[in-house]
């Protein structure tokens, strides 16, 4: 459902706006670890533990959305879009 509005954000900044594509990418990101801590009542009070499950699930479906295979390397954020 998200992944053609994401893989299309990566064409347009890609070509016009490269400096804001990974910003725009890890808010993404971001937005799935903050719908974790609101949906799991254990990570509510724990940023690092929503981040680990992040890195979990990130390891888990690594196509799950378009830019993960892109941009993550190994669960960590890789230099290369």
């Amino acid at each position: 459902m998200y992944n053609p509005s994401i893989r299309g954000w990566i064409t347009y900044y890609s070509h016009f706006y490269s400096t804001q594509l990974r910003p725009t990418l890890r808010r993404i990101d971001a937005y799935v670890i903050r719908w974790a801590r609101r949906k799991f009542e254990r990570m509510v009070h724990q940023t690092k533990g929503a981040r680990d499950w992040f890195d979990r699930f990130l390891r888990a479906r690594p196509n799950l959305f378009v830019h993960w295979s892109r941009c993550h390397g190994k669960g960590r954020t890789s230099a290369a879009v």
